[in-house]
């Protein structure tokens, strides 16, 4: 009783182990699949499609960085040959020595500050023949404000404008002959050796236990990331297949005939679109017309008539104290309540300008806390590079 009990017990330890093995089979990667993964870092799987393992690069891939990491190198090292790159080596000196003579040391140093004289001067002139807030400062800030953009412009300027021309003269020659062999290094050391090194060594540590323990891919196991199902081989004979098909029941007995029609009426709608957009066309251009000329009625006889209604409001401003240097100081706000009543801006201007029986040039405006900044004056006028 006893031998049969241990005969039955192995007879379902048999049993069991076979078909586990067959699902382990069906489950883990087999030995082809492995290869494929360790070298490629993608997999064929059971329906013949590949599946991509984001995490894994594989051993092949990398390797192609080698030939083109040392080919780029080469082709760096290929610019020292060339005659056009010493040309553009002089082209580049003269350039820079160009700027830092013309722009920074002529326009930006001396013309610069020849110019901020005269316009502080000017401005200060201004300023007390019309006896402005503070007028009998007027000269003496226009002294500070041109002794510092004078520091600024000349105290910088000329220094900086003769470094860059001794410097424009010596370094950029210097980084051309240096650049080539700097980029071979670096394409040579970076894409063609340590690159290809890491990816190998990454691929040493992360592939060989998802090829030990990795499972068949199935479409449904793939994320479009982690791992990604590429194209299915089958997929071009299958498209034949069933555009074959297609043509069975395409000749089917009146679909040729709706299909005409569809097309027919498509046509009959373009038709019939395009006449209704030159319509439509024609309509906007002949009221762009008889806008522009209603549009220019309305504003002449607007300007007479505001024209003619000025000495109500010149007697109602003064009536309430407010003279010609109150209202030019609101200027901007008269203009944009003009423009708000319906004045085009250039009659605004006009009746503005009756109104304050404007003679000669204002003076120079700045916005609300801008105050006055001579080195903030120098930068914002600094040339362009």
């Amino acid at each position: 009783m006893h031998l049969k009990n241990m005969a039955l017990s192995a007879l379902v330890s048999l049993a069991c182990v076979v078909p586990v093995t067959a699902q382990a089979d069906e489950y883990f990667l087999d030995n082809a699949q492995k290869i494929e993964l360790l070298k490629y870092g993608r997999i064929t799987g059971r329906d013949e499609a590949q599946y991509d393992i984001w995490i894994v690069p594989g051993y092949v891939p990398p390797w192609r960085y080698v030939d083109r990491g040392w080919s780029a190198a080469s082709d760096d090292l290929a610019e020292y040959g060339k005659p056009d790159y010493y040309d553009g080596m002089v082209d580049s000196t003269r350039k820079v020595m160009r700027f830092a003579r013309k722009d920074v040391i002529r326009e930006f140093a001396l013309r610069g500050t020849r110019t901020a004289w005269r316009e502080t001067a000017a401005t200060a002139q201004q300023r007390v023949q019309r006896r402005v807030f503070g007028w009998w400062f007027a000269w003496p800030w226009a002294l500070l404000e041109g002794s510092a953009q004078s520091v600024v412009r000349v105290g910088a300027g000329l220094p900086g404008g003769v470094l860059l021309w001794g410097g424009g003269g010596l370094l950029t020659p210097a980084g051309y002959m240096a650049w080539p062999a700097v980029m071979s290094a670096g394409h040579a050391l970076g894409e063609g050796t340590l690159y290809p090194l890491t990816v190998v060594s990454w691929n040493t540590v992360i592939a060989p236990p998802l090829a030990l323990a990795g499972q068949q891919p199935a479409p449904e196991r793939a994320d479009g990331w982690w791992m990604k199902r590429l194209q299915d081989p089958a997929e071009a004979d299958i498209r034949a297949l069933v555009a074959d098909w297609q043509q069975h029941w395409q000749a089917a007995a009146g679909l040729p005939a709706m299909r005409q029609a569809q097309a027919d009426g498509a046509t009959r709608f373009q038709a019939e679109y395009r006449v209704l957009q030159e319509q439509l066309k024609a309509m906007e251009a002949q009221w762009a017309q008889t806008r522009a000329e209603l549009d220019a009625g309305y504003q002449r006889v607007a300007v007479e008539q505001a024209l003619q209604a000025l000495p109500l409001l010149r007697e109602d401003l003064a009536k309430r104290g407010y003279g010609p240097a109150r209202l030019q100081a609101q200027r901007e706000m008269l203009r944009a309540e003009l423009v708000a009543q319906g004045l085009a801006p250039d009659d605004a201007e006009r009746v503005l300008g009756r109104l304050l029986d404007e003679a000669g040039q204002s003076l120079p405006s700045r916005q609300p806390g801008d105050k006055t900044d001579p080195v903030k004056a120098v930068l914002e006028n600094l040339p362009p590079r």
